[in-house]
């Protein structure tokens, strides 16, 4: 790869990473992006334990937090809205969760695991 090839490959990604990073948190996470997160904390999350049609006070974190959280490697059998185990292959929530107690809880931290993958890619 030429020197000028390399400088056209690194402005594309930086063009490409300044894209993926603007208004990264401004909208609400997607169901998709609750399941992610519940997955990652290894806790199960079939339908029989959502509770439906009431409101639901929260008196500790989120369920979707890691404080509290089983150990990672409950994230392996956790069924994750399947009775009859996860059908998803766990490595996305592995990484998911390994990526959440680098950088945290939040909104753009849970995507910039996305974001950061599909620059490697």
């Amino acid at each position: 790869m030429s020197r000028s090839q390399a400088a056209i490959l690194a402005a594309l990604l930086v063009l490409a990473a300044a894209l993926r990073v603007h208004r990264l948190d401004e909208q609400s996470l997607w169901t998709d992006e609750f399941h992610s997160l519940f997955a990652a904390t290894g806790r199960s999350t079939t339908e029989a334990e959502r509770p439906c049609g009431i409101v639901l006070t929260l008196t500790g974190p989120p369920s979707t937090s890691l404080e509290g959280a089983p150990p990672w490697w409950r994230i392996w059998g956790a069924p994750n809205g399947n009775p009859h185990g996860n059908p998803h292959p766990p490595l996305y929530f592995l990484a998911l969760r390994a990526w959440r107690v680098l950088f945290g809880d939040g909104d753009a931290a849970l995507r910039s695991l996305s974001v950061a993958a599909s620059l490697v890619a």
